[in-house]
This record gives structure tokens, C-alpha cells and sequence, in this order.
């Protein structure tokens, strides 16, 4: 997130738009991370030379997103503003006397190229790996079609305990696995532990609890570090704020089905990945910071680090928001282990069809320039497009065309002129000709008549 949590929609900052760290923002240098979980000393002042990335995440500067603000709705501020200015930070969590033990279960994520938050789950058996959750964006995935599962993980690392006032007690306990990570549809990423959850029982671990419900106060705790000296990389929180509405979300590429927006402030790079909790609930996590509006970049509404609201009234940008993926439904995954074919786990297949499309933003007139792969043969792959505000590529209304039938298959299809956020969707037939949504692909395109 130019205002993203530290990978996009939170790492990116350099990194990450989507999270302005907490939209995708990750960009803030890792320190070394160590391979052993090790306990007391830990230098508060953690090196700027970090490991190398797995993947390599877009520049804000190579987006294609115009120069200056297009048709999209644009407000200056969420129905309420928290007070003071938006990106100023909340205190550093103080510890010494057990105060906010709550807290020693939120750690800095380190080793992926940036640094990000991540928080342990209360989920899985005691004599199994740990497991963490934090952000898609933040392991290194930038497109809206990577699956991750079962991948080992290298000079990865979660820094627990990072409060001001008990540095001897940072706790480092190493990353080995990436269980599952994805920016499809939500942005994700379940984090397997080199330590069981009994050996990290001194540890707080979040209980996943159901999304807030508009107006109902919550809270933000993460380790917040665009901006910041990295002496000063603490776990902070404790300021209030307020969920909104539950609402589907397009920014740069991606398309998330369900994201709560909030007047949480004090999100940057580094943020992503932080919990979210309803006041008076500090050990359940109702959602994931994942991206802001917040130290929006130049780019026009809706793209990278300026994720825009889809609703009714069609697609908006909103000031100083924060946006936070919904967790609850993601308990269900754990049976009692993590696994991804769980009964009503939300984790994400990869798409068995996919959609190319070179650019993000075109003027009237322009076409999709877009290629379908997978999924068999042309005549067994369905289409449909239309404005992101009332086309949602998993209903399976609207589907028919074929796509087409080229050894390419280029889509090439004019895009309507009017200046608008437009989707194309493209899915397999199934054995009764009807779209397999779930499986399906999909391109954002941004109309946009500025010169």
C-alpha cells in the first residue's frame, strides 16, 4: 500500500499499494531473519539487509493506472474520521507488567523481502506446527491468480514480544512453510511454525470470530514500520475506530469478494497482516488489515495503493480508509490440522481458466487485448463481462459467449465507452454446459478518458 500494510492492499509501501501497507505494502527492508526460534536478547535495531524475496512485486511506478483521478466517485473523508491525522501512528504497546499480554501473540513478519504483521491461531492440535496468519501479498504474491500451498519456507521469521519496555524477552520463532497463501478473492496466507503450539503456550493465540457489524468500535495491533526507525519497530495499538459496511473491493488487479471498511488510522507499510478485534475482545480476531487508502499514491481511484468500494452506486474511492479481509469462516479449515479441502474452508483453488490482460487502465474506445488460457477446449470456456458494481464473476448468470476460438484465444472485444471500473470473467463448461464459477478467471480494466 503506498498506504498498504506491508506486502498490498500492507507490505508493499515500497511494495505494496494494495495494502498501503495494509493494502498491499510491503517494500520496508526485512531484517535478517535467524533459522532456530530463539529467545531473549534481541537487538530492537534489526538489520536493513534482509533476505531475498520469493517474488518479486510490482513498482507503483509500473502500473498503468492514470495520472490523475477518473469518473470514480471520489469523498474526502469516511462517514467518521479518527482523530488526528491519519497516518500518525498509536503508541507502542508497554508490557513490563503483563498489561498486554493480550498482545505477545502479534508478531513483526520478517524474511520475504519486506516486513509485514502476522498473529498465531488458537487452532490446531498442541503437539502439531504452530500456525500464523498474515497476508497474501505479504509472502510475495502480486496477481490475482497464484495458489500457494505446502510450499517450504527459508530465512523467514516472526518476532514476537517486540514491546519497548521488555526487549530481552523478543521472542524469534522461524517460518518453514507457506500451509496456503492467495490474493484471489481475499488476501490470505496461513504461516506453519518451527514450534509446536504447546512449545509457544506462553504465547497469546487469536481465537477467528465473525466480521463486526457496522458501527460496532473495534481495534487495529500491529507492527507498523514505513516511516519508521526500525529502533522503533514495536507492536502498537490501543487507539478505537469504527467497521463499516461489509464490501466487495477492486484495486490495481484484484477483485476481493468481501472486505469490512473502517476509519482505522495509523495504517502503513508494515501493517498488513495485523489483526483486527472487536473492544473489549482482545484474543478473537474478526479480521486481517490487508489495505488503506490511507498515503494514497498519485495513481487514479482504483489502482495500485487506491482500492476503491464496489456497491450499488457503482465503484468508489474513499479517504482514509482501511479495509480488512473477514476471518471467521476461515476456523473451518482447521480439522484439526490445516487443510485447504476442509468442509467449508474459504481457501481458494487456482483457477482452472485464466485471463491475460496487458493493461489496467485504457481510454474509450480501447479493447480488452486480453488472453484466455486452460480450461479445455475454446468451445468449453464461457465468458461474460460488464461493470465490476453488478458483474460478479462467480454468479453464474450472464455466462454464454464462448470464448474465442483462435489459437491464442485473444479476446479482443471492444470495452463500453463510458468511464467505468469493467470486469471480464471467463470459466469452463461442466459436463451440463453450465460455468464452473469457482474455478473461474478473471481481468479488471479501467476505462478512463483522461489525456
Amino acid at each position: 500500500m503506498t498506504g498498504r500494510l506491508a506486502g498490498l492492499a500492507l507490505a508493499l509501501a515500497v511494495l505494496v499499494a494494495a495494502c498501503g501497507d495494509d493494502g498491499p505494502t510491503a517494500g520496508v527492508p526485512a531484517p535478517a531473519a535467524s533459522a532456530p526460534a530463539t529467545r531473549g536478547p534481541a537487538s530492537t535495531s534489526p538489520s536493513t539487509s534482509g533476505p531475498t524475496s520469493t517474488a518479486t512485486p510490482p513498482s507503483p511506478s509500473s502500473s498503468t493506472s492514470p495520472s490523475s483521478s477518473t469518473s470514480v466517485v471520489t469523498t474526502t473523508s469516511p462517514p467518521t474520521v479518527a482523530p488526528g491525522d491519519p497516518v500518525e501512528l498509536a503508541p507502542p504497546l508497554l508490557n513490563s507488567g503483563g498489561a498486554n499480554e493480550a498482545a505477545s501473540g502479534i508478531a513483526q513478519l520478517v524474511g520475504f523481502g519486506g516486513t509485514c504483521t502476522a498473529f498465531l491461531v488458537d487452532l490446531g492440535p498442541l503437539d502439531r506446527p504452530a500456525t500464523a496468519l498474515t497476508n497474501g501479498h505479504c509472502v510475495g504474491i502480486f496477481d490475482a491468480t497464484t495458489v500457494l500451498e505446502d510450499v517450504p519456507v527459508t530465512d523467514a521469521q516472526l518476532r514476537f514480544r517486540l514491546f519497548p519496555d521488555t526487549v530481552d524477552a523478543v521472542v524469534g520463532v522461524p517460518v518453514t512453510e507457506i500451509a496456503y497463501a492467495s490474493m484471489r478473492a481475499s488476501d490470505v496466507a496461513v504461516l506453519r511454525l518451527g514450534a509446536t503450539r504447546q512449545e509457544l503456550a506462553d504465547l497469546t493465540a487469536y481465537a477467528l470470530g465473525p466480521p463486526p457489524t457496522p458501527g460496532q468500535p473495534i481495534g487495529v495491533v500491529g507492527v507498523p514500520a514505513s516511516g519508521v526507525a526500525s529502533d522503533q519497530w514495536f507492536v502498537r495499538g490501543g487507539r478505537a475506530c469504527t467497521a463499516g459496511e461489509t464490501v466487495r473491493l477492486v484495486e490495481f488487479e484484484w477483485l476481493w469478494d468481501a472486505a469490512v471498511a473502517s476509519d482505522c488510522s495509523g495504517i502503513v507499510g508494515g501493517s498488513s497482516g495485523s489483526p483486527v478485534f472487536a473492544a473489549g475482545e482482545p484474543t478473537t480476531a474478526v479480521g486481517i488489515v490487508n489495505t488503506t487508502t490511507i498515503g494514497a499514491g498519485p495513481g487514479g481511484a482504483c489502482s495500485l495503493g487506491r482500492p476503491c468500494e464496489i456497491g450499488p452506486a457503482g465503484v468508489v474511492e474513499v479517504a482514509d480508509r482501511t479495509f480488512a479481509m473477514p476471518l471467521g469462516a476461515w476456523a473451518a479449515c482447521w480439522s484439526p490440522t490445516f487443510d485447504i479441502a476442509a468442509a467449508d474452508c474459504p481457501a481458494e483453488q487456482p483457477p482452472v481458466v485464466t485471463v491475460d490482460a496487458a493493461l489496467r487502465t485504457v481510454q474509450p474506445g480501447a479493447t480488452w487485448a486480453a488472453t484466455i488460457a486452460g480450461g479445455g477446449p475454446a468451445r468449453d470456456v464461457l465468458v461474460k463481462t460488464g461493470a465490476a458494481s453488478s458483474t460478479d464473476c462467480r454468479d453464474p448468470a450472464g455466462y454464454g459467449d464462448p470464448a474465442p476460438a483462435n489459437p491464442e484465444r485473444s479476446y479482443d472485444q471492444p470495452l463500453p465507452m463510458p468511464e467505468d471500473v469493467y470486469v471480464l470473467c471467463a470459466a469452463r463448461a461442466d459436463a451440463d454446459g453450465a460455468p464452473s464459477t469457482a474455478e473461474a478467471g478473471y481481468a479488471v480494466m479501467q476505462v478512463d478518458a483522461t489525456p
